[in-house]
């Protein structure tokens, strides 16, 4: 439960990503200025893989540190340790997911993208996610 707060808390920053790239990206096309929104998709992808960077070595190299601060219990921390890679990548593949999100809004390509998004995060993930927490 601790590591899920702490990604909720991550997963805020792709929020306002996602929230930014799209008022603006559509905002571009509404105006029919198209230069506009490729340059601010560049420019903004830029800027939140160097954001989205920060907060995976964040949570790599201050993963006792934030857990610490959560919890007490030496065994929790312990136990987290075996996760704590892929917990530091999740944050990066999360909140990179949630900022594209925002541009396929402000393209008006949800419904191009509702199958996809079902067979990766509805079929792949949550087999991954079973094999790994499983066996």
């Amino acid at each position: 439960m601790l590591l899920i707060n702490i990604l909720g808390a991550n997963f805020i920053v792709g929020f306002g990503m996602q929230t930014c790239a799209c008022t603006v990206i559509g905002n571009n096309i509404g105006r029919g200025d198209a230069n506009g929104a490729e340059s601010y998709f560049l420019a903004s992808s830029i800027v939140a893989a160097f954001i989205f960077g920060i907060q995976v070595f964040t949570q790599y190299v201050f993963f006792y540190d934030i857990l610490g601060s959560l919890t007490t219990i030496e065994e929790v921390i312990n136990q987290s340790e075996t996760i704590r890679l892929m917990f530091a990548l999740n944050v990066f593949l999360d909140c990179a997911t949630s900022f594209l999100r925002g541009v396929v809004r402000s393209l008006g390509l949800q419904n191009q993208l509702v199958l996809p998004h079902i067979v990766c995060q509805g079929i792949i993930m949550n087999a991954l996610t079973w094999f790994f927490v499983f066996h």
